[in-house]
């Protein structure tokens, strides 16, 4: 029943009842404590989502999407977004610039990685005491980090330039929040995510680069190795205003991508692609859903073609045709 419900709850119920019912019921139900058993209850969570909620599914998606979904989510029993605890284990950074920071739900998987360090960047100041609270939740039994070396949050929208006022796009699901409008691919896929439009939601922010929010801040980036990008179609944008320092020293990004426009004005990961080749890095996992949006690592040139994720077999890319 529940999985015949849940695209009604997505598309009609309250902002954060839809959202729970999408991250939870569709991707990423948790699962863990089953342990072995787990894959296989998946499998059945999923087969009776589709299965029973057909009829929002299709009129969302059409046969096309709607099989290609289901082979990737059920037959494949893929996720949504890469293993980032294994993400963590391949690239083993030190410390981390993360983007787009929301309310820090990455925060226990830094800390179970031994990543003591995080610069937390986040556009929503509404978000800023629950961010906070993740943050330091985190560290709870951590030896304290030196003055000035620790995590730190930064309230700030950041771009590829400074001094620009952008109103934000905000939407009935905060993680969806974008400097950039919704696009085709969002509105088409994912119909119950909404640009919210009152005045209460008419927030003006004003941009900043990465390089110079440091700056004013008198952050010393240096020691910077991983940045996670989650800026909802502006990654281009971010990346560009990061500087050429900061993107030398990284020896890994883990990023949002899309094949197809998710928001306007949006980069594709074509582009990524062309960007952060020409700085030395490759496109080495990359995990893009049939409905054209998805995540994927970069690393480094230099990184030994034999360093796999563990022996694991490189995750296979899904586009649309």
């Amino acid at each position: 029943m529940i999985g015949f419900f849940s695209p009604w709850l997505c598309s009609r119920g309250p902002s954060r009842l839809g959202e729970w019912a999408y991250y939870n019921i569709i991707f990423t139900p948790s699962l863990e404590e089953l342990g072995a058993l787990a894959p296989l209850v998946r499998r059945l969570w999923l087969t009776g989502f589709f299965l029973l909620g057909a009829p929002w599914l299709l009129a969302w998606w059409g046969w096309r999407i709607f099989l290609g979904m289901y082979a990737f989510f059920v037959v494949r029993n893929q996720t949504f977004e890469l293993d980032f605890p294994l993400v963590l284990q391949r690239v083993r950074p030190t410390s981390v610039l993360h983007i787009g920071a929301n309310v820090a739900s990455e925060a226990p998987a830094y800390a179970a990685a031994g990543v003591r360090r995080v610069i937390w960047i986040e556009a929503q100041s509404a978000l800023e005491a629950p961010l906070r609270a993740a943050v330091e939740a985190a560290q709870v039994g951590l030896p304290p980090m030196p003055l000035g070396s620790g995590s730190e949050v930064l309230m700030a929208a950041v771009s590829n330039q400074s001094g620009q006022y952008i109103r934000l796009t905000l939407t009935n699901n905060s993680i969806s929040t974008s400097l950039l409008p919704i696009g085709r691919g969002h509105a088409k896929y994912m119909p119950f995510i909404k640009a919210l439009h009152d005045d209460n939601s008419a927030i003006t922010v004003e941009t900043v680069t990465v390089s110079d929010l440091l700056r004013r801040r008198r952050i010393n980036a240096r020691g910077i190795d991983f940045a996670y990008l989650d800026v909802q179609g502006a990654e281009l944008q971010v990346l560009q205003g990061c500087g050429n320092a900061l993107l030398a020293g990284l020896r890994a990004i883990l990023t949002e991508v899309s094949t197809e426009e998710h928001y306007q004005g949006g980069c594709t990961m074509d582009e990524l692609d062309g960007f952060l080749g020409a700085r030395g890095f490759s496109r080495t996992l990359t995990r893009v859903p049939p409905i054209g949006h998805g995540n994927a690592l970069y690393e480094r040139h230099e990184t030994p073609a034999s360093d796999k994720l563990h022996k694991r077999p490189q995750l296979a890319e899904h586009k649309l045709a």
